[in-house]
Parts: C-alpha cells; sequence; structure tokens
C-alpha cells in the first residue's frame, strides 16, 4: 500500500476506528481516509445533540474492496442491531506526535454516499459518509474535556 506525503501541517492525520463494520479493519482508515473534518460545535458552553455537526469522512477504497465491505458491514449491523462505533482523529506534527485528539463515541452513519458506476474512469471508489456522535471527547496537552455526551 502505498502512502502520500503531505507538506503542509494542517494536513498531518490520523484516523482510527473502533468496533466498525466486521472490527478486523481498525487500520483501514490509516491508508483509505482522504478527508475528515474534525468536529464543528454550533454553540459554546454545554452541547447538545443539536449543537453538533456530523462529521464528514472521505474513503477511498483498495483494491482488495475493504473500505466499502467494512462500511456496508457496519450499515447492516447499524439497521439491525443499532450497532455504533468509535472514532480517534489526531492532528499530527511533522514528527508525527499528536498535537490534537479528538475522540467521538456512540457513532452512527447518518449519510453514506458510493461513487458512480463509471467505465470511462479508472478511479478508486469514493465512499462519503456522515457520521453523528453522541459523545465527544478533546485533548489538548493530556487534559481530556468532554464536550457532548
Amino acid at each position: 500500500m502505498e502512502t502520500v506525503p503531505y507538506s503542509k501541517q494542517a494536513n498531518h492525520f490520523r484516523v482510527i476506528f473502533d468496533d466498525f463494520g466486521t472490527g478486523r479493519h481498525t487500520q483501514l482508515s490509516m491508508f483509505c481516509v482522504t478527508r475528515i473534518s474534525r468536529p464543528h460545535l454550533l454553540r459554546y458552553g454545554l452541547f447538545d445533540a443539536a449543537d453538533v455537526s456530523p462529521i464528514e469522512i472521505d474513503l477511498r477504497d483498495d483494491e482488495a474492496d475493504i473500505a466499502r465491505s467494512e462500511v456496508l458491514t457496519q450499515m447492516m449491523q447499524q439497521i439491525k442491531d443499532d450497532a455504533r462505533f468509535s472514532l480517534v482523529i489526531e492532528t499530527l506534527d511533522r514528527q508525527r506526535g499528536t498535537i490534537e485528539h479528538w475522540r467521538l463515541l456512540q457513532c452512527s452513519i447518518v449519510d453514506c454516499q458510493f461513487d458512480d458506476l463509471n467505465y470511462d474512469e479508472d478511479d478508486r471508489l469514493l465512499i462519503r459518509l456522515k457520521v453523528m456522535p453522541r459523545r465527544i471527547e478533546a485533548s489538548l496537552n493530556d487534559s481530556i474535556v468532554e464536550l457532548l455526551g
């Protein structure tokens, strides 16, 4: 698997899924997430679910179709058993040290879009997810703050 180095510090990030899909591919995101939004809190102070926008995630499927199968598995589990998962989003410095850490707990997929099927394009499948957490924790300099929950 090939990784793409980013030249700007703002673009160094790591995303880890926990209890997602089959649970076998927690490192799925290390190679497949091409874009993710950070939590957007609409008001300051005490938050509830109405104050939080969904997290947007773009996944590029690999040749083994792992991302597609994990997303579909998670959606089926969510429909059948109300299965939830967790996400960790880390912003990294140039030495890959964590400078910002978000933990999104009890997440569910609220929207999922797959690319169009098109024989004229050779690109890997793009999957766009919108994810809504029930709880959000943020940490900076080893202090943890629960923002939603």
